[in-house]
């Protein structure tokens, strides 16, 4: 697997998108967190692949204290506020046009 700036995209989709400054490679620790939950969205393959190194670490911290686990279970539980808050906004406008 390529890794860092030339692998798979990651370097150009942060660039064009002009999203999160990035200029280190993928699993690095000192990148800003948003990066962190557009890698993990965007390029789920890679994010795994740091849960799975995670695993055989006898300390895992990553960012913050926290592992790539906590963080993954941080950015699903925004996931899902997010989901909900959409499923919130559909079912006012569909009561609101009668629907």
């Amino acid at each position: 697997m390529k890794m860092g700036l030339i692998g798979g995209g990651l370097y150009e989709l942060f660039r064009t998108k002009k999203r999160t400054p990035r200029l280190s490679c993928f699993p690095c620790p000192h990148q800003p967190v948003g990066s962190l939950a557009i890698l993990r969205r965007e390029f789920p393959d890679k994010w795994n692949w740091m849960l799975e190194i995670e695993k055989t670490m006898w300390r895992p911290i990553f960012k913050e204290g926290k592992s790539v686990a906590e963080w993954d279970a941080k950015f699903a539980k925004e996931d899902r506020q997010r989901e909900y808050k959409k499923s919130l906004v559909t079912f006012k406008y569909a009561a609101a046009v009668g629907e």
